[in-house]
């Protein structure tokens, strides 16, 4: 449980601090801290290394930079969740970073949120939580917060804690809704399906959307109960056309039952629009030799090789299309 709880803190952590990204500067002066907040979107120790220098080398010339503070306190989490030695050099670096960014800014949400998380690999844990409960004090109508303090609860393994806080949390509204799901998200990723689905279905008794739909589909798909999960997915898609991420799910859905005429047209509508998404045209192959259409098999494939720059992916491409010559299975 600690590791699946480690992970999705890491998760919520990460994706509410990178979408910050884009609010990151528009003045030339601050060029070199977007070059920096760009090289942590796939970071790796070359590029975290490269972040750090250039959110120092801001900061020198300038320490009111709120973005290169912020940007450090991003590279050394993301530097301590991947490093094996876990040396809290860099947290505490990170801390006084964060620390002097809420005091420029008390209602900075995710500021708090990465201390929170700063406290908690520190051993901090109490601190951690501490914080969070005291962000949403000042900030009632925060909606990260809630959901990073069910996460810290897990984390913490206060799973009854957890359950408890994110059932009581009154909502309503679109933003109620949408709260509603990220609940439901945060349990799916714990294992914790049959929560998951709950806090989703009263997101759509709050107020149905696409993107509800889709997480429940993905709770059926980690039952494996493929033909719900294409019942939903298909819902949402009935909301919103243009859900394309779903279309790739639902072709998986329907591969599973063995809906191959089924699962190509979701696949051809998805490709229709990303036509450069090599990983669906090859599934798209697949399933045309599944189902015993050569021609448009081998059109997929050859395809594919073309466009393709990966080695192993043009190799499979050409093992296909020699088999042409022989009864497909």
């Amino acid at each position: 449980m600690k590791t699946i709880a480690h992970s999705i803190i890491l998760i919520a952590t990460t994706l509410i601090s990178l979408a910050c990204l884009g609010e990151v500067v528009e003045s030339s002066t601050k060029v070199d801290v977007q070059t920096g907040m760009k090289l942590l979107e796939k970071p790796d120790s070359g590029s975290l290394s490269q972040a750090i220098s250039i959110f120092q080398k801001a900061l020198s010339t300038n320490s009111n930079q709120k973005e290169a503070h912020m940007g450090l306190v991003y590279a050394r989490l993301i530097e301590y969740a991947h490093s094996p030695r876990k040396d809290s050099k860099g947290l505490q670096d990170a801390l006084v970073h964060v620390d002097w960014v809420l005091k420029q800014n008390p209602k900075q949400e995710e500021a708090y949120i990465n201390k929170s998380q700063i406290l908690f690999f520190l051993g901090r844990h109490n601190e951690g939580l501490s914080t969070l409960k005291s962000a949403r004090e000042k900030l009632p109508y925060a909606t990260d917060l809630p959901v990073a303090q069910v996460v810290y609860f897990v984390q913490l393994g206060k799973t009854e804690e957890a359950i408890q806080f994110s059932r009581q949390t009154a909502t309503r509204g679109k933003e109620g809704a949408e709260l509603q799901i990220r609940f439901g998200i945060v349990w799916l990723q714990a294992g914790q399906v049959q929560l998951a689905k709950e806090h989703l279905a009263r997101s759509i008794q709050i107020q149905e959307s696409p993107w509800a739909w889709k997480e429940i589909g993905l709770c059926y798909m980690a039952e494996q109960n493929w033909e719900m999960a294409a019942k939903c997915f298909n819902q949402t898609l009935s909301m919103d056309k243009g859900f394309y991420p779903v279309y790739n799910l639902l072709t998986y859905c329907y591969i599973k039952q063995g809906k191959y005429s089924e699962a190509i047209e979701s696949s051809t509508s998805y490709l229709k629009a990303f036509p450069q998404d090599l990983p669906a045209l090859e599934n798209l192959a697949v399933v045309y030799e599944k189902t015993g259409d050569k021609r448009q098999a081998r059109l997929a494939w050859t395809k594919l090789r073309i466009q393709t720059k990966d080695p192993a992916q043009k190799q499979r491409a050409s093992e296909h299309i020699n088999t042409f010559g022989k009864t497909i299975q």
